[in-house]
């Protein structure tokens, strides 16, 4: 049986504080990046700007043991900065009476004698797509939607198209894997599975009996970013995913849903910072059950992956790193510092040759990165 919600906020776990540092990280990523766009644009006076933080699923603030949750967290940084106070509102929503009384009196201990622009909002309902509408009807500017429901009810597609429409707003969702795959054993689970898979919902429950446990993982998972990815012309799906304590088998996701390059890079560099091998090649899970030294045992090298991807996708081209970059990133979970030690890897082993180098190996004048410095591939 799994964990109530009151059993739930005893303690934080670990992976608790993993999604709450990821998602916060990513959000004071996030705002410095709006609010200095702000603050560059000749049309906008940056005393006018307005972004948002939604959290619908907000908890109670903190856990019994005196931690915080993710919404205290990013309510924190936001008192933090005088800035943010003047142009960030936070609009925190849970359908449980006590948890949402909770998270304001939180709050209220953290801003006394503090002013805001536009104060903290506390919603008591239920999470559907009526009240999403209502909150994003008002809410036309840039915000960072964070979803994070105990279990899956409420969440829809519609609500996460609707949640990330304006321009510039991203979301995150903490995707509850153990109890999606509960529910497509239940014969009343379409009314609340349907609106989160859309057109692939019959196809998982057709196929999902029939398949192994890794295969079945793949389909549900892989099925959910097809219809994310369906969502607007350009949307960018990333995810982490968290494995259980008890045995090497996947608990929750937490999925990373962005129209912007900017912000799909952003989350990449994220989880880089948080969580990489000893090349600095992010890890996009968390596994209790293993140490440092068992996740590089069981990654391969990726850097020499990667340099061999390269050689292949580019052979006989001549193309400037940013070029590179650009087409290839898109395609892959690495970041902009990982092609770079790539390429010096590369140079250093001669497997591919700069335009203009010394002849210590090094570019002259100029650092590989600059357009100035054509990489040349065999």
């Amino acid at each position: 049986m799994g964990k109530t919600s009151d059993e739930f906020f005893q303690s934080k776990t670990t992976s608790s504080s993993i999604k709450t540092k990821i998602v916060t990280d990513y959000y004071s990523s996030w705002i410095e990046k709006m609010m200095n766009s702000a603050k560059s644009s000749p049309n906008k006076n940056f005393h006018e700007t307005h972004f948002g933080y939604i959290d619908l699923y907000a908890g109670a603030g903190a856990y019994k043991d005196g931690s915080h949750g993710t919404a205290m967290s990013i309510m924190s940084k936001i008192v933090q900065s005088e800035q943010q106070r003047n142009c960030v509102e936070a609009i925190f929503n849970d359908s449980h009476k006590a948890s949402i009384e909770s998270l304001s009196g939180c709050v209220g201990n953290i801003c006394s004698n503090l002013n805001f622009r536009y104060p903290p909002q506390f919603t008591n309902q239920k999470v559907d797509v009526t009240l999403v509408n209502n909150i994003f009807k008002r809410c036309n500017f840039p915000t960072l939607l964070f979803l994070d429901p105990f279990g899956y009810k409420g969440l829809s597609l519609e609500s996460i198209r609707t949640g990330i429409e304006e321009f510039g707003s991203d979301c995150f969702i903490f995707f509850n894997y153990v109890g999606v795959i509960r529910a497509l054993r239940l014969k009343n689970s379409d009314s609340n599975l349907a609106p989160l898979f859309g057109d692939s919902y019959i196809s998982i429950k057709q196929q999902e009996q029939c398949l192994s446990q890794h295969q079945k993982q793949n389909l549900i998972v892989e099925s959910f970013k097809k219809e994310l990815t369906k969502l607007f012309p350009k949307t960018y799906v990333s995810h982490f995913r968290f494995l259980s304590k008890k045995a090497n088998c996947t608990q929750h996701y937490l999925f990373h849903i962005t129209k912007s390059e900017v912000g799909y890079l952003l989350f990449k560099d994220i989880i880089r910072k948080i969580n990489s091998d000893s090349n600095g090649f992010p890890i996009y899970e968390y596994n209790p059950r293993a140490n440092n030294n068992a996740v590089d045992n069981y990654i391969t090298n990726r850097k020499e992956d990667l340099a061999c991807d390269l050689l292949s996708d580019f052979k006989g081209e001549k193309i400037t790193f940013n070029k590179l970059f650009k087409q290839h990133h898109i395609k892959t979970n690495y970041c902009r510092t990982n092609y770079c030690d790539t390429i010096k890897y590369m140079v250093k082993n001669k497997r591919i040759n700069l335009s203009e180098i010394k002849s210590d190996g090094t570019p002259r004048g100029k650092a590989f990165c600059e357009d100035a410095v054509v990489i040349l591939f065999p």
